[in-house]
């Protein structure tokens, strides 16, 4: 692992903690930067449980979610595989999303007004 991956989730994980362990369990390859990132940052055990857990369960309902409706929605499982990891990233940034959307943007200075 680089260490501009490991800084890149060391900023996230300060962030978005619960999300990102959400997602990196969601991602192929994600989930062993994520928690190396927590081990070197020293993350509260506490806290790393508590959102762990989330990420665990939100990881079973998913993989659960894609092999009961995987094999009645998709000919091929492989589709369900796809369709699943698109929809956790999907969802996954749409608390970015949202905040972007939600943030101020620059102030207009009044009374400067373009022809």
């Amino acid at each position: 692992m680089t260490p501009d991956r490991l800084a890149h989730a060391q900023e996230r994980l300060d962030t978005h903690q619960v999300s990102v362990l959400v997602l990196s369990r969601l991602v192929p390859a994600g989930r062993i930067p994520v928690m190396l990132a927590c081990l070197l940052a020293q993350m509260p055990l506490r806290r790393f449980v508590r959102a762990d857990v989330a990420a665990c369960l939100a990881w079973a309902a998913t993989y659960q979610l894609i092999g009961i409706l995987g094999g009645s929605l998709f000919p091929e499982p492989w589709q369900g595989v796809v369709a699943a990891v698109g929809l956790t990233v999907l969802i996954s940034a749409v608390p970015a999303l949202w905040r972007r959307v939600r943030r101020p943007g620059p102030e207009v200075p009044s009374g400067h007004e373009h022809p």
